[in-house]
């Protein structure tokens, strides 16, 4: 059977007509779906698998590559992909404007113009790479053995168990697919689980986790999102994206074009693009994280580093809500790849190189300002490191470098009214001006203020001491690393990057308003894109440190009892972070994945009526609500003219609407206001209820 993941490998002309096959695949289901003469499942299957995958094989085939191993090959294919939509998109939006185009960002001139691309692109490929074929078989048997099998089944029962959650409120499925996941690290330490299949059982876990908060409830789970949810809509409604509105999240391709022209060529609405298509592109991060780390590592450090990353709750709970900076981190891991593979031309990895630094840009601008300060220390350690090593630094680093900073300042200068630039400039000025005053005060200081924070119960304080164990350490494996007690072998530019994120996550706890800017949790999640490794690093180190002192000679043996108490430790991380633990043992909850009535952002059917209702009706009143359900409200209104809920009545502007949410009518109470529901009705007028949510006129 021919490898359907190497498709870049196979001969021209059995690739030609596969991605003609597709393309009018393609356009047949979507006729048949406007025509209502088939399931639109057809349509959202085809539509995905053409968009995900067939420019990225494409584009391998115009710049030669081949013979990568099947993650590598699916990784790249993917990554170039979601690049050629999100400037294939911005273009065709730039030619409406040159040309007084109008609705191009809409079916038929999306359609048009891809085919056009589609066509230019397969004419350059064969060009390009009409002579290679390579034999590409793959061996079934092999890829489907019993243990594939058992591993595959957990995405579906997942999917399931968010139903039965949604549903019913019976959060049983998933706790008994969360202990199964926890399982994993103990299966692997106990060589139960062949090396070989690694990547893809990685894959299972990140989808799973990803899933299992993704998908509970109908609607957006979140912060950002439902703001992210707007941005992309109003690109929808008008089609066509205006570089000009002021917001930062405008700026970001990731959300104006690439979910516009998902949803609009798959027929998927665009929450479901949000809440599944994104969070798959994100699980292949850990993927290629496991690929980056094995190259430097061995097997079973790398598995259990992807593990240990992919249990921290950030990974599942917080970026599900972050769409941008998903497909940034995508990018952001690319480039990591791109930096570790020693198997593709220099020509080539720096044509790959500027088109993921460029992706980055447009994905997410805390990311991308990050890693623009990133590589500018980096090099600047990489030039004493040389100088001291009689080593030459590379010219074309440099270039890359200011390559980078222009691309970076220049996008967010002349897009969106400049609002993201402007952002980075406010925030240095922030901290400029105050860190002379709030050095390490937990008042300015959010990372400081997070670890301070007192615990609610002594289960969650258990938890606590876990989360302080792991950055034990974390640190311990970077200052390993710099003392060289390491036998590792890490790239010297993948070293300097993690003396750069170490850096980052100490000035979290004592440089004020840096953390805050981005959050503390979403750094620190960031920060271990890189060091991620160094928590199995620091471990070993330690233990090693143990042997020593009880002056007994480490060996093999001794390496394996400390992968085997990793793998129990990671066990009861992921337990604790996933909110298992607290579900079984009835203490306060902290997943709304396992349990529906958390005050949080939650939202039900009769909410989401209700906020559709004003949006049908509203005449620029303003808009209040309590910090969640504004959330809603933000996915129809945009964030300029709704509120939160002011503690005193009298402050909220007359002929504006007071949003009531199921939480608030249930409690009579709002989340961080003094007013209750009594208070409200008393002095408001009703002017529309249903069974979870009312809307009051002041």
């Amino acid at each position: 059977m021919q490898n359907i993941f190497q498709l870049n490998n196979w001969d021209f002309k059995k690739f030609f007509i596969l991605v003609v096959s597709l393309h009018l695949a393609l356009i047949g289901s979507i006729y048949l779906d406007v025509l209502n003469f088939v399931n639109p499942l057809l349509r959202y299957i085809v539509g995905f698998i053409y968009l995900t995958f067939i420019p990225g094989f494409i584009i391998l085939r115009i710049l030669k590559i081949h013979d990568l191993s099947n993650t590598t090959n699916l990784l790249f294919t993917v990554a170039s992909s979601i690049s050629f939509i999100m400037i294939f998109g911005c273009a065709l939006n730039t030619l409406s404007s040159i040309f007084s185009l109008q609705k191009v960002i809409s079916l038929y001139p999306i359609l048009f113009g891809l085919s056009i691309s589609i066509l230019i692109l397969i004419c350059v490929a064969y060009i390009q790479d009409r002579n290679y074929s390579k034999d590409c078989l793959i061996k079934i048997n092999e890829y489907f053995n019993i243990k594939i099998l058992f591993f595959s089944l957990f995405p579906f029962l997942t999917i399931f168990g968010t139903y039965i959650m949604n549903l019913y409120g019976n959060n049983t499925l998933l706790l008994i697919v969360l202990f199964l996941l926890s399982l994993v690290p103990l299966l692997v330490a106990l060589k139960l689980i062949e090396t070989k299949i690694y990547s893809y059982i990685i894959w299972c876990i990140s989808i799973c986790l990803l899933f299992h908060r993704s998908l509970i409830s109908m609607y957006l789970i979140g912060w950002d999102i439902n703001y992210e949810y707007y941005i992309a809509n109003l690109v929808l409604k008008n089609s066509i994206w205006d570089p000009t509105f002021s917001s930062n999240v405008n700026s970001m391709l990731s959300i104006s074009i690439l979910a516009p022209i998902y949803s609009i060529i798959s027929g998927i609405s665009l929450i479901w693009i949000l809440k599944a298509v994104y969070p798959f592109l994100f699980s292949l991060v850990p993927v290629g994280l496991y690929q980056i780390i094995k190259k430097q590592t061995d097997d079973d450090i790398a598995f259990f580093s992807c593990f240990f990353f992919m249990s921290i709750y950030m990974f599942y709970g917080e970026l599900v809500s972050l769409a941008r900076q998903q497909i940034a981190e995508f990018f952001f891991m690319m480039i990591f790849l791109l930096i570790i593979d020693e198997t593709i031309n220099r020509s080539v990895k720096s044509f790959l190189s500027i088109l993921f630094y460029f992706s980055l840009i447009i994905s997410h601008y805390g990311l991308s300002y990050i890693f623009m300060f990133s590589i500018i220390f980096v090099e600047i350690i990489l030039y004493f490191y040389n100088s001291k090593n009689k080593e030459t630094s590379s010219k074309i680093t440099y270039s890359f470098i200011l390559l980078y900073t222009v691309l970076c300042l220049s996008w967010y200068m002349y897009t969106s009214d400049s609002s993201t630039f402007n952002s980075i400039i406010r925030l240095g000025n922030n901290i400029i001006s105050n860190i002379s005053e709030d050095f390490f005060n937990p008042v300015h200081v959010q990372g400081l203020e997070v670890l301070m924070m007192e615990a609610v119960s002594p289960i969650h304080q258990i938890h606590k001491y876990l989360q302080l164990i792991v950055q034990l350490f974390i640190s311990i494996g970077v200052i390993s690393l710099l003392l060289k007690r390491t036998n590792m072998n890490f790239n010297k530019r993948y070293i300097a990057f993690t003396y750069i994120n170490f850096l980052y996550l100490l000035c979290c706890f004592a440089v004020p308003f840096f953390a805050s800017s981005l959050n503390t949790t979403r750094l620190y999640q960031i920060t271990l894109l890189i060091l991620s490794p160094f928590f199995i690093v620091g471990g070993i180190v330690t233990f090693k440190s143990i042997i020593w002192i009880l002056k007994k000679p480490w060996s093999y043996k001794n390496y394996m009892i400390v992968i085997k108490l990793f793998s129990v430790f990671l066990l009861i991380f992921l337990l604790f972070n996933s909110g298992f633990i607290y579900e079984i043992t009835k203490d306060d909850p902290t997943s709304i994945s396992l349990n529906n009535s958390i005050n949080s952002f939650f939202f039900n059917n009769q909410e989401y009526i209700c906020a559709n209702w004003v949006h049908d009706r509203n005449t620029n009143s303003e808009l209040h609500a309590d910090v969640y359900r504004r959330l809603l409200l933000i996915s129809f209104e945009g964030a300029e003219n709704t509120f939160d809920l002011s503690n005193d009545i009298q402050n909220i502007s007359k002929n504006s609407l007071i949003y009531v949410g199921s939480y608030n009518i249930n409690n009579n109470i709002f989340s961080y206001s003094e007013i209750n529901i009594s208070k409200i009705s008393s002095k408001t007028n009703k002017i529309y209820s249903n069974a979870g949510a009312q809307v009051y006129h002041c």
